[in-house]
């Protein structure tokens, strides 16, 4: 009797211990579809940044949910957005394939039915579907299996071309099958390169450039021959890198039919007159990757040609001679005693040639440094740590609250007991954020030539800029005219720097953006205060997401100076924890856009 009681008692243990294991996992199929029929149903408010007590779906005491909050690590809040985030990378991780289900219903959500409404339909601001989109999409491509691969085939030859939506979806097939990587089936992508939508040429020229082999680095070249709209041709030069590095090496592929092909209709592009400047500068970018030595006696004429003053003229020069840098050596002219002669600079292209004259057998030097671009000149000068590059360049100041907040954080104004006092000036205790800013910006702008042509936006809620349109040349009446202006901003209201920044690159309506115009900037400087709080987006992810997706028909960089809320009480807000999400979304903008980020968190004594 005993024996059969202390068996009852161990089965109804194990019962327990099942039942309570069983509700410590998270059933990601269900709260997918729960949380999809919910955001379709417009109770989902992407836009919201506010940090929520829990999420809408999710249950708060599951283990697994508490476990996946507790490594997010002390700044991290509860959004719609993080939620989303959560529930995606459970679905990838869902073994029996509704998962997968699930996830291509959310990637292939467009509300309304044509991209280039979306930032003026509130219903569609409020619902992001570009975010929902690009969460979907990253989940599937981590995936990368032969089923998602294999799902998204059958997609692009059997879905009909007409319908808008369709449209959109072989899109989606074509970026994920382009993020899975190494995809073999090069017969199934080609179609998308003559297409008539430009949309899914471009990311058919990504998604080709991933193929391994010649047959894929042959479609990009004859399409490069055919292809007449110059934003699409900046996709096929950023699809042939990968196309072209799969090659291999340098000595390797400089036999081949197909490379000297290559070469020489890069040549020709690259000296042709009438080839915009944007197409160039993609061009640039290939020449960084691949370094082909059969170009490298066409560079300095190629500089000497890029003597205009245009805009993206000295980007453009900067990209060539990074290029001559690179594959020449720095430095390498040497005196007969032996000291090594300064570089050339950006102009002088007969001092370039006669440096690759001076070098017999001119091949390319082993990389230094694994950068994504050339290093900026160290001479060059610095606004907050960033290098100012090109003669017409616009800086976005966000004039928002912070900017009238302290210079100095409280954490530095009050050391808690027992810690060391850090020695602060009294004037720095006085100065506003925003004095700062004003004195550092007009010091910078003063040591800049006349012939530099500016604009400034300063925006919190509204929006004002010097001047209305155009650039203001920095001579001594644009100078005045620049202080007088600065000194009328005071701070208030909260920031919306969607409108400006999306607005600089030329994305007022549509994703992704067409090229920037001919009359726009050089360089893009953004001095943030403040996450977005007000206008269409006031996501940073979703609006890093927009910029990011017109990086490759954006030839203009873009440079971030990040100034995080200082005022009393910004540690007890939950937006201070928002900043850091923000800061970080700034970091990966800009070195995708080939621009910099500084961080100008305070720093007593420096």
């Amino acid at each position: 009797m005993l024996r059969r009681s202390t068996f009852l008692f161990a089965l109804f243990l194990c019962l327990i211990l099942q039942s309570h294991g069983a509700k410590a996992q998270v059933d990601w199929v269900k709260s997918g579809k729960d949380w999809l029929r919910l955001w379709k149903a417009g109770r989902i408010d992407l836009q919201d940044p506010s940090p929520r007590s829990g999420p809408l779906v999710l249950q708060v005491n599951d283990k697994r949910v508490q476990a996946l909050v507790k490594a997010k690590g002390r700044y991290w809040f509860w959004s719609h957005a993080n939620e989303l985030s959560f529930i995606c990378s459970g679905l990838a991780a869902d073994v029996t394939g509704e998962g997968r289900k699930v996830l291509v219903q959310m990637a292939a959500q467009v509300a309304p039915t044509r991209p280039g409404k979306q930032l003026l339909n509130k219903k569609s601001l409020r619902m992001q579907p570009w975010m929902l989109r690009t969460q979907a999409r990253k989940s599937l491509a981590r995936l990368g299996d032969q089923d998602v691969r294999a799902y998204f085939s059958n997609i692009l030859k059997t879905r009909a071309k007409q319908k808008v939506a369709e449209a959109r979806l072989r899109i989606l097939a074509t970026q994920v099958l382009a993020e899975c990587g190494d995809y073999g089936d090069v017969a199934t992508l080609l179609p998308g390169l003559t297409d008539g939508d430009a949309l899914l040429r471009a990311a058919s020229a990504r998604a080709v450039g991933r193929i391994t082999g010649e047959p894929a680095l042959e479609a990009l070249i004859e399409r490069l021959a055919k292809e007449s709209d110059p934003s699409v041709r900046v996709h096929l030069w950023a699809g042939l890198v990968p196309a072209t590095e799969a090659l291999g090496t340098w000595k390797e592929r400089r036999n081949k039919e197909i490379w000297k092909d290559l070469c020489a209709k890069a040549r020709t592009i690259l000296l042709a007159a009438g080839t915009p400047t944007s197409e160039k500068i993609a061009l640039c970018r290939w020449l960084w990757r691949v370094r082909p030595d059969l170009l490298l006696p066409v560079l300095p004429k190629a500089l000497g040609a890029a003597q205009g003053a245009g805009p993206g003229m000295q980007r453009l020069r900067w990209w060539l001679q990074g290029n001559l840098i690179d594959m020449i050596g720095s430095g390498f002219y040497r005196s007969r005693k032996g000291k090594a002669a300064a570089d050339p600079g950006p102009t002088d292209a007969q001092a370039w040639q006669e440096r690759l004259d001076a070098k017999a057998r001119p091949v390319p030097m082993n990389r230094r440094h694994r950068l994504k671009h050339p290093p900026y000149p160290k001479e060059s000068k610095k606004l907050f740590g960033l290098p100012l590059q090109g003669q017409r360049l616009l800086i976005l100041l966000d004039v928002s609250a912070p900017f009238a907040g302290p210079l100095v954080p409280e954490s530095s104004r009050r050391p808690k007991a027992g810690a060391s006092k850090t020695k602060v000036d009294k004037e720095d205790r006085r100065t506003q954020l925003g004095e700062d800013i004003r004195r550092q910006l007009q010091e910078v702008l003063d040591g800049l030539p006349a012939t530099t042509e500016l604009r400034i936006v300063a925006y919190s809620k509204k929006r004002e800029s010097l001047p209305r349109k155009g650039y203001l040349s920095l001579g001594k009446k644009g100078r005045s005219r620049i202080r007088a202006f600065l000194d009328k901003q005071t701070g208030a209201g909260d920031a919306d720097p969607s409108s400006p920044l999306l607005d600089a690159i030329g994305q007022v309506q549509a994703l992704p953006a067409a090229l920037a115009p001919e009359e726009g900037p050089d360089a893009i400087y953004w001095l943030a205060i403040s996450p977005p709080l007000a206008g269409p987006v006031r996501s940073s992810e979703a609006l890093t997401d927009l910029c990011a997706a017109s990086n490759s028909l954006w030839t203009v960089p873009l440079f971030i100076a990040w100034f995080p809320d200082r005022r009393s009480l910004a540690r007890r807000k939950p937006l201070y924890q928002f900043g850091f999400e923000f800061s970080r979304n700034l970091t990966r903008l800009s070195e995708e856009s080939m621009g910099a980020f500084e961080n100008r968190s305070y720093s007593p004594g420096k």
